[in-house]
């Protein structure tokens, strides 16, 4: 999924992607599953690669759509740590992420600028009939993608963040 367009930050290259941290406390692949009546996961939903390394594609693909190039020696740098990121299906298919951003002068080491992006989207019928074993997985790994861009858009189009970009 890309990233939304919207307005571009100050300068080109003001930023440069640093360290991507999983705080989440789940394997580094897992984002979520679709459970069974007693809460026991059926289906495990999981990604290819580690979470923090889509994370950090994301976000840099956030920042060259905002007009930002990930340039080595940008004068800011953005860590960004995955507070949360996890879906489930029940009945209804629910998707939370929450990313913490802290923008680093990297001349002085300050940090200048943290924030969060955080995004929860719930959908499908409380009187569905494809839960549990008849859930398409498919179906939970679309809402919690959706979920993970909104909560990148959230971060990178915080009218602070940029603010903090200016001095």
């Amino acid at each position: 999924m890309a990233p939304a367009q919207s307005a571009n930050f100050e300068s080109a290259n003001a930023i440069s992607l640093g360290n991507v941290a999983d705080e989440r406390g789940n394997g580094a692949n897992w984002i979520g599953a679709i459970r069974g009546g007693y809460g026991n996961p059926l289906k495990v939903l999981e990604t290819d690669k580690p979470v923090k390394d889509i994370v950090a594609d994301l976000v840099s693909e956030g920042l060259e759509a905002r007009g930002v190039t990930n340039a080595y020696q940008a004068p800011y740098r953005l860590d960004v740590t995955i507070v949360r990121f996890e879906s489930s299906q029940y009945v209804r298919r629910e998707a939370h992420a929450q990313l913490k951003g802290d923008v680093v002068n990297t001349e002085t080491g300050e940090v200048v600028y943290t924030g969060l992006g955080t995004a929860d989207n719930v959908n499908g019928s409380v009187l569905a009939m494809n839960t549990g074993i008849f859930a398409d997985p498919e179906e939970l790994r679309s809402i919690a993608n959706q979920t993970l861009q909104q909560a990148i858009d959230e971060l990178l189009d915080d009218p602070k963040l940029h603010d903090a970009l200016k001095g």
